[in-house]
């Protein structure tokens, strides 16, 4: 989840901590019984409360979503679980931040019961709560694009195909074994479990493209600070029975950062991961395409970690609105969300041609802009030997 959500949802379950009757203890010990989560699950937390409701949501926040699919009822995720017993408990206000915490982040996995979420509204438009939500990621950006609602839906519309290519999706399962989710310890964590920051692939065996910004994942932040925490978690992914399968971790190299440029330019790091990724015969670069531009109206497909989640892939069809290569950037519509910085950008023949930086809500879904791999490609040429 992004900072921002996850602090609005620790906020709201520490004030219903606050004035519960049975005091903050009872309350989060009563919602995770009520959770319907596995036996061991309920151990680890449940004599864990400390009586003080901002330091026990915070915890009980981290616990569940690093947690991931609830394996008692793979329908909700753990976080999901928890939530769905507070919400017979609220007031309309608070179920209306919590019903669209629980869209955005597809916290209740299960298509029937997010049909059944717009109850609690009697008629209220969801669309409208959940864009309380989304809010900008990465750097800010001029979007250059349509903004009338009949261009943008034009675009929406022309990428609701019926049909895609068996072949063609196949080349793209095929690259995700260049790509990870950028993981740190957790700083509100007593755990200090690993929670996601971003997205980031491999374009060389040991080298790892993600954006400048990643690297310092809170406001003010060093991006030197923590380079030897980072971790980078490949084959994070959901297995075809639901579950969360383990994949590979490493670090990064010793002094790391082999050319970058910041997050007001071109908004990325190249980066040397440690020797022993080269061993990992199943990790291989993406295949990439420094040579011709994509075209406007073309497919745009992303595989990114959208609010730190399994690995997901974003197709859009339609989605580029635009390709400006003196400023080295691209624009499109496509479906991320805080995590997905860092990602790659994939033309209609699964070749990478940009990285994922940034996004806004607009009038019509999510504009994006992401930097042509091209000129990153131009700018590690003239600061490094060791792309060619």
């Amino acid at each position: 989840m992004e900072h921002h959500d996850t602090e609005e949802l620790i906020k709201i379950l520490a004030s219903q901590a606050t004035v519960a009757p049975i005091g903050p203890q009872a309350f989060f010990r009563n919602l995770v019984l009520q959770a319907n989560l596995p036996q061991n699950f309920v151990m680890e937390v449940i004599g864990v409360w400390t009586g003080n409701p901002d330091v026990d949501a915070r915890n009980l926040v981290y616990w569940a979503v690093n947690k991931g699919i609830n394996p008692q009822d793979s329908r909700f995720t753990v976080l999901g679980s928890i939530l769905k017993p507070l919400l017979q408990n609220v007031g309309l206000d608070i179920a209306s931040l919590i019903i669209a915490l629980i869209i955005k982040y597809h916290l209740y996995r299960d298509a029937d019961l997010l049909k059944k979420l717009p109850v609690y509204f009697e008629g209220s438009n969801l669309e409208t709560l959940t864009k309380t939500f989304t809010e900008p990621v990465g750097p800010d950006f001029n979007w250059r694009g349509p903004n009338e609602e009949k261009a943008l839906q034009a675009f929406w519309q022309q990428r609701q195909v019926t049909q895609l290519d068996v072949g063609n999706i196949q080349r793209g399962i095929q690259q995700v074994v260049s790509t990870c989710r950028i993981e740190i310890p957790n700083p509100n964590s007593m755990s200090k479990e690993l929670v996601g920051i971003g997205t980031g692939f491999l374009i060389e065996k040991n080298l790892l493209l993600t954006n400048y910004h990643v690297l310092a994942p809170y406001p003010d932040s060093d991006p030197n600070a923590y380079l030897k925490d980072i971790v980078l978690h490949f084959g994070y992914l959901t297995s075809p029975q639901g579950e969360q399968m383990q994949g590979q971790k490493f670090k990064l190299a010793d002094n790391p950062i082999v050319s970058s440029s910041p997050d007001d330019e071109l908004d990325y790091a190249l980066l040397k991961v440690e020797d022993s990724i080269l061993m990992a015969d199943d990790l291989q670069p993406v295949q990439v395409n420094n040579k011709k531009l994509p075209s406007e109206g073309t497919g745009i497909n992303l595989l990114h970690h959208p609010g730190g989640q399994t690995m997901k892939i974003a197709l859009t069809p339609n989605g580029i609105t635009g390709i400006y290569k003196q400023e080295g950037l691209i624009q499109y519509l496509s479906d991320t969300s805080g995590g997905s910085s860092g990602c790659p950008c994939f033309n209609d023949d699964w070749q990478v041609v940009a990285i994922h930086h940034a996004q806004k809500s607009g009038t019509f879904g999510i504009y994006c802009e992401g930097i042509l791999l091209s000129n990153i490609h131009e700018h590690i040429a003239k600061n490094s030997n060791k792309l060619t």
